[in-house]
């Protein structure tokens, strides 16, 4: 889900969490504001001509007005972060805890243009000394005797000293010509290994062919203009003069010399994978075996230079399983080294190494490298503005580049507007729901005995994470934890390489620990997911918004829409389906016998024919037809489970807090009952916006109306309760009956 508009804190915000308790039915219904934006949501949604019995999704979800485009935005992650971008921009004040006054300076210090301007270079230089130096900036000792002695893995412990960020592996060690991540295995989540991958080159293979062959040398020769502005900057921040013949020779030079990398690098992107596992000394030998000469300035032992990076944490050994991206670069990377002289890879490495630091320090900086992006390379959606780059903590794909102070502000966030005793009804919402799972599993006639006791005790096993893990509140820990990397009263340069450094020996540090539940935060992701290396049921804070939680509403409109989303994350971890990860397939077919497990495939295969006729109802673009071999279809029998089983659980709960006695109805809907509100309530999950490419639980699924018209036609509930002829199409006479 995406946020839209022009929403303010107060306006997103004021809408969460609030209300009296989940288990006292109220006999005034719907009061509080959170409740209003459920019920407009559920108006603005309805069209009132179509017969629900019809095509209950046209009913719940037809209306052309564009309704649902005004509260699918409260589903979106751009709405919190549009809130952690506010908590952090603002002031320093006397009530904030350690932990974000720390964040704030942080993000006022990176805003602060100004500040980086009267530094200038000078922090950038201190950093190249720190790696020994950078030939281009003495081009005068290109060929001194030092040089001649140094070699590729020379190069690597040097740069180690750097760590960065980019979005598609997150956190990194630099080496120049390649980069070191620590991260999960693709198909063994639970563990971490090490990733090793070549740097982002600003030219493509096809530029650097078109200026050699053709002619065309546009990108390139702005390529080299790029390196030779940058380094005059620097210099003349040196108050030092450079030659400016030798100094374009040499640009040319590794512009060449970058041109033979990605020819490797374009290579294995035609490979039949775009990475490899393989031991340390596999990856050795291919590298060895790319290298067309004796030459000792590209001897590297990857074994010493992992092991380097790493640290004393993990003891490697030849045998270590790494996974390697784009393998045929690394096979290529000593050819293409050896073609160069030592002085020509320092500079490329270190260039390599220093380029993302152009835009911590001086504004000349920051335009020339966005004058680069722009005008050379293209990029249109190239994004400098400091306010974006300095609140980049975190998205719903993977961590920001200052991730690490995500902690302080999720803190805060939790604490301003997330509410204990929101938890708690959550919690209890999810209890109730599982314990429907519970019963219904014991009542089932065809499942033996060996797949009721496994799934009945994988049910009582499962770990909730609802909203925030409880280490988020631990405010003096927080404190400490910030003490370990930001140091008050540095700059924003040495806190920003302080933070890559920092989260990146953090994953380093965990090469050999299997994740845990303390490893999950997923303040920004709207969703609620099973994960099933931990058997962790997780809710996310960003999803309970109204009108999917509406606190201060009746039990039919949380257990409708909540309800259904828990009751479908808990039917993940029960129902093996072969799709995503093989690891959790087999984890979960595994508590099933093969008499029971062919039982729920005969049963799995009526619903796939059932969608073929589909189109008899009057939608015919609710699926297509290529859908029907994607194994991600059978996400829909998650919705089945989840939807009857969150019925359930809502009737056991209206039993026992109520005496079954019915709710009272919501503003402008006393036509409806409190089990048509229900479905109502539970439709509201798959309405969607043409405009919006995704919906609150439609990611990586089938389109929302063949989720929400599956599940519903074949609930024996929805047909009841809204008084459904078997001659009508909600109402099948043979329906697909998976519990």
């Amino acid at each position: 889900m995406f946020f839209t508009g022009n929403t303010t804190l107060l306006s997103i915000l004021a809408l969460l969490f609030g209300g009296s308790e989940l288990n006292q039915v109220q006999t005034q219904v719907c009061t509080s504001q959170q409740c209003s934006v459920a019920v407009k949501a559920i108006k603005q949604s309805m069209n009132y001509w179509v017969d629900p019995c019809e095509n209950f999704y046209k009913f719940s979800c037809g209306h052309d007005m564009g309704g649902r485009a005004e509260w699918n935005e409260y589903f979106q992650p751009a709405n919190i972060q549009r809130a952690i971008k506010i908590l952090i921009s603002s002031p320093v004040s006397s009530s904030d805890a350690p932990s974000l006054a720390r964040a704030k300076k942080f993000y006022a210090g990176c805003v602060d243009t100004d500040t980086l301007d009267t530094r200038g270079v000078a922090p950038l230089v201190s950093l190249i000394r720190q790696i020994e130096g950078w030939p281009m900036l003495q081009l005068n000792s290109l060929t001194c005797p030092q040089l001649e002695k140094y070699s590729v893995e020379r190069l690597a412990f040097n740069l180690k000293r750097i760590s960065g960020w980019i979005e598609e592996f997150e956190f990194f060690r630099e080496g120049g010509f390649f980069r070191v991540a620590v991260t999960s295995a693709n198909e063994e989540p639970s563990q971490r290994l090490i990733k090793v991958f070549p740097p982002s080159f600003p030219l493509k293979d096809l530029d650097h062919f078109k200026c050699t062959k053709l002619g065309y040398c546009e990108k390139q020769n702005g390529y080299i203009d790029y390196m030779v502005n940058v380094v005059n900057i620097i210099t003349r921040g040196l108050n030092r003069n450079i030659n400016q013949e030798e100094l374009l020779g040499e640009a040319k030079a590794m512009a060449a010399l970058e041109g033979e990398l990605v020819k490797g690098y374009f290579d294995s992107l035609e490979d039949q994978d775009d990475f490899v596992y393989m031991t340390i000394a596999e990856f050795q030998n291919s590298y060895e075996s790319g290298k067309t000469c004796n030459c000792s300035h590209s001897d590297v032992s990857w074994l010493s230079v992992l092991q380097d990076y790493i640290g004393a944490e993990a003891k490697l050994t030849s045998e270590e399983r790494i996974l390697v991206f784009y393998p045929n670069y690394f096979k290529n990377l000593g050819r293409a080294l050896n073609k160069s002289p030592m002085a020509t890879i320092v500079n490329y490495g270190q260039w390599m190494a220093l380029r993302p630091f152009l835009t911590e320090t001086t504004e000349e900086l920051r335009k020339m490298v966005g004058k680069f992006e722009r005008e050379v390379l293209h990029r249109n959606d190239y994004i400098d503005a400091r306010h974006t780059t300095c609140s980049d903590l975190d998205s719903f794909y993977n961590r920001g580049r200052y991730y690490p102070l995500m902690f302080a502000v999720g803190f805060a966030y939790v604490n301003r507007f997330f509410r204990p005793e929101d938890q708690r009804k959550v919690s209890q919402i999810l209890n109730y729901t599982t314990n429907a799972y519970y019963k219904q599993i014991q009542e089932l006639d065809w499942m033996d005995t060996f797949t009721k006791q496994n799934i009945l005790k994988r049910l009582k096993e499962i770990k909730p994470l609802i909203a925030y893990p409880d280490w988020l509140t631990e405010a003096e820990a927080l404190d400490k934890f910030y003490d370990s990397f930001l140091t008050p009263g540095a700059g924003h340069f040495e806190n920003h390489l302080a933070i890559m450094n920092f989260q990146t020996k953090m994953d380093f540090q965990k090469l050999r620990d299997p994740y845990n539940t303390n490893d999950f935060m997923p303040l920004v992701e709207s969703y609620a997911g099973f994960v099933s290396s931990l058997n962790l049921l997780y809710i996310t804070p960003s999803i309970l918004i109204a009108p999917v939680y509406t606190a201060g509403a009746p039990g039919y409109l949380n257990f409708g829409a909540i309800g259904s989303i828990i009751s479908n994350a808990i039917s993940q971890a029960i129902y093996p389906m072969r799709r995503g990860l093989h690891e959790d397939y087999e984890r979960v077919r595994s508590l099933w016998s093969e008499e029971s497990y062919n039982q729920i495939l005969v049963k799995t295969e009526c619903l796939q024919s059932q969608y073929r006729d589909w189109v008899a109802i009057g939608n015919e673009d609710a699926l297509e037809e290529d859908d029907l071999s994607n194994p991600s279809m059978k996400v829909s029998v998650e919705d089945n489970f989840g939807l009857k089983m969150a019925y359930s659980a809502y009737k056991n709960w209206l039993l026992e807090t109520n005496q079954g006695r019915e709710e009272g109805s919501i503003p402008g809907f006393d036509k409806y009952s409190a089990d048509q509100l229900f479905f109502l309530s539970f439709a509201q999950l798959w309405c969607e916006n043409d405009n919006l490419s995704t919906s609150i639980a439609s990611l990586e699924h089938r389109k929302n109306a063949a989720r929400l018209l599956g599940s519903t036609m074949n609930s024996n509930d929805f047909a009841r309760v809204w008084n459904c002829s078997e001659e009508s199409g909600m109402n099948p006479k043979n329906k697909c009956a998976l519990w």
